[in-house]
């Protein structure tokens, strides 16, 4: 299985978790990892993934009261999109990663859009 990765990387235990499983091909990619800081950076990672073939992305944030941008908000703008959450995982001490699935992937395995 292999991974796009958007955006920087530099905390260790993620780069662990991804090495030797990346590809630079979107097109080639099983899933795309996002990690995100701002809103800027969201919208570029769903433009992204609304161009690749595979149905899941997870999406890398800081977590805490210090994220500029945190789960809730992640989760409340890509269910907008109509993504789901299906899984959340701990990366590190300061990241966190939600994976969601593509609307029509969604939709094919009967799930429904929470608003």
């Amino acid at each position: 299985m292999s991974a796009h990765v958007y955006g920087y990387v530099d905390e260790p235990e993620l780069l662990q978790a991804l090495a030797n499983a990346t590809t630079s091909q979107p097109a080639q990619a099983h899933v795309l990892v996002a990690m995100v800081l701002n809103d800027a950076e969201l919208d570029e990672a769903l433009t992204l993934h609304s161009r690749m073939p595979c149905p899941a992305m997870w999406v890398v944030h800081h977590k805490g009261r210090t994220a500029v941008r945190g789960a809730t908000a992640v989760r409340k703008r890509l269910r907008e999109q109509g993504y789901m959450d299906t899984k959340v995982c701990a990366v590190s001490e300061r990241l966190t990663a939600i994976r969601f699935t593509k609307p029509a992937c969604a939709a094919r395995h009967g799930a429904v859009k929470v608003i």
